[in-house]
């Protein structure tokens, strides 16, 4: 299952640090929100991004989704959000809704390239690359 994707884009903020930011290397807030309306319009659940002191996150149908520039490209994780019981009492979490609408969202605007989908370990390993999620 991958979830992660890193693609290269000229359209959202890397430069201008916002008076709101944490710290200077928040860039994200543009890419969250569209995410969040685009999701919004695919009929998912979806709660307003928020900041984090490297990025953006934003939570849409039980995954928590986060957003950062790194360097010269952005990253997108999706990972479910389930608590330690529910987890235990073997519930699980359907994120393909999730990643298919990022990645519509992404391949829907021709200033995004280099688009590349990934499994992203808990251990930070990086497998399964493909041009799909």
């Amino acid at each position: 299952m991958r979830n992660a994707v890193r693609f290269r884009s000229p359209k959202f903020n890397t430069t201008e640090i916002k008076e709101h930011f944490i710290n200077n290397i928040c860039f994200g807030e543009d890419l969250a929100r569209e995410l969040a309306d685009g999701m919004k319009e695919r009929s998912l659940t979806v709660y307003d991004p928020w900041q984090e002191d490297w990025g953006w996150q934003l939570g849409a149908s039980e995954c928590l989704i986060s957003v950062g520039f790194d360097g010269d490209e952005w990253r997108i994780d999706v990972d479910p959000n389930i608590g330690f019981f529910a987890k235990l009492m073997g519930k699980t979490v359907d994120i393909p809704p999730v990643t298919s609408s990022i990645d519509s969202i992404i391949k829907a605007d021709p200033a995004n390239t280099d688009i590349q989908w990934f499994c992203a370990s808990r251990s930070g390993q990086e497998l399964d690359f493909a041009d799909v999620p």
